[in-house]
């Protein structure tokens, strides 16, 4: 039977649970940031620096052989070279291991026969990255791992510094539990060389950079946040959509900082992005045009080989793979299609399958996505509170960062153009940690 006075019980005591929440709050905020993320710092190396598994070697396969090959050539002077142009014991490689074969030991001794060749299908961030660490401890790929450790270990310490130029108070508390639960789920992607730790490093300085420059457009922020815009395409293409959308979203949303004159001092502004995106860049371009026997490359040759990549598998819910380029059945392969430049290929492919084009977009975006458990726990939050199927422990309205949306964008236009790897978006898990547990909290 209903009873009024047991209503009220109920009520009074969840007022009782949310006072004493915000009070535990404001108790633990009282905690100068600055010290919490030392604190942190410390706490995360203790703990997950002990318990790290690693091993001195890399594989001799899959793309880390590239990576690895490419770093050690540059620290022995042969420059950006696939191969075995040193001793292969130098290359650090476990042999035999995962992906090792007696078949991708010959290719790799095949490949740097008479002083290898230049191989541009990687971008330089990676290897050049690796190369440094090699240049100064040593080729040790176990310094590697313990300094991609190190990256993660940052990230998930000064997430709370994130989340309180996002949300303030809230933001950081949800920073401070995103950091944790994201080094506790992804610190293993330390333990291999591969580009991940770095790719997820540089994306967090974009973030920190794009909102100093968002709030002040002088012209040091400026060249600076094109400086983090150009590096981060040169450790991974997959991020090429960024400097458009970032840029957009600057020229359009107001700034408190460009008042007088806004359009002629945005202009300004943009142009200091442009020349600090563009240095790397040109520089990287040049070195790799002039080694190409002129034919010119801005990033890598990678992106031909990724724009006319298997639609026709995707059909059957299949992964990414490169059975398509040796059969001879592959709508690729065919005589009056093959010849024709990779665009135009993925364009005749769509022409062909116009009424099957939703099903297609849909299985791409659903194989790039299907394994970003904190974005799935962030949308049903989302949902949840929209709906009002969730508690409210706050009044404030939920606020979606821009910069983060941006990210989801550019990764979901890298799935509908290219393919649907989940290995690309992982790089954003600290992100939408973070933001799931602010949707938790609010």
């Amino acid at each position: 039977m209903y009873s009024e006075k047991g209503f009220y019980d109920k009520k009074g005591k969840v007022e009782s649970l949310l006072v004493t929440y915000r009070k535990v709050l404001s108790s633990f905020l009282s905690i100068p940031l600055w010290k919490r993320i030392s604190f942190s710092i410390l706490l995360y190396c203790l703990v997950f620096f002990p318990i790290q598994r690693i091993t001195d070697t890399a594989n001799l396969g899959g793309d880390t052989w590239e990576y690895q090959s490419l770093s050690v050539n540059i620290v022995k002077g042969h420059g950006y070279k696939f191969g075995e142009i040193v001793p292969f014991d130098e290359y650090m490689f476990q042999y035999p291991g995962w992906a090792a074969s007696p078949e991708t030991r010959d290719q790799f001794r095949d490949a740097g026969a008479d002083g290898g060749k230049y191989q541009f299908l990687r971008t330089p961030g990676y290897p050049v990255f690796l190369a440094a660490i090699y240049k100064i401890a040593g080729v040790s790929p176990l310094i590697v791992k313990r300094v991609q450790l190190l990256l993660l270990i940052f990230i998930a310490a000064f997430l709370p510094f994130l989340g309180r130029l996002y949300w303030k108070g809230e933001g950081e508390i949800a920073g401070h539990l995103g950091g944790i639960t994201f080094l506790i789920w992804e610190r293993a992607s330390a333990n291999v060389i591969m580009t991940e730790p770095l790719i997820m490093f540089i994306v967090f300085l974009l973030l920190l950079g794009f909102s100093y420059w968002k709030a002040k457009m002088t012209p040091l922020r400026s060249s600076v946040f094109g400086l983090l815009l150009g590096l981060s395409l040169l450790v991974k293409a997959s991020l090429i959509f960024l400097p458009l959308l970032f840029v957009l979203y600057g020229l359009v949303v107001p700034s408190d900082h460009i008042r007088s004159r806004p359009f002629r001092n945005r202009m300004i502004a943009l142009s200091f992005v442009a020349l600090g995106f563009f240095l790397p860049l040109s520089l990287w371009s040049h070195y790799a045009t002039t080694r190409n026997d002129g034919n010119f490359i801005f990033l890598s040759t990678q992106s031909q080989m990724i724009l006319d990549t298997n639609n026709e598998y995707m059909f059957d819910g299949r992964p990414w793979s490169m059975d398509w380029r040796t059969d001879p059945d592959a709508f690729y392969n065919q005589p009056e299609v093959r010849h024709h430049s990779d665009a135009v290929k993925v364009l005749l492919f769509y022409r062909q399958n116009l009424s099957e084009l939703p099903f297609l977009i849909s299985n791409k975006i659903y194989l790039g996505f299907k394994e970003a458990r904190f974005l799935h726990l962030a949308l049903l939050l989302l949902i949840a509170v929209q709906l009002k199927i969730k508690p409210s422990l706050s009044q404030k309205p939920v606020q979606i960062p821009i910069p983060i949306f941006i990210l989801f964008l550019n990764f979901l236009f890298i799935f509908l153009i290219f393919s649907g790897e989940p290995r690309f978006v992982s790089v954003l898990r600290p992100e939408f940690a973070m933001m799931a547990f602010y949707l938790l909290l609010i």
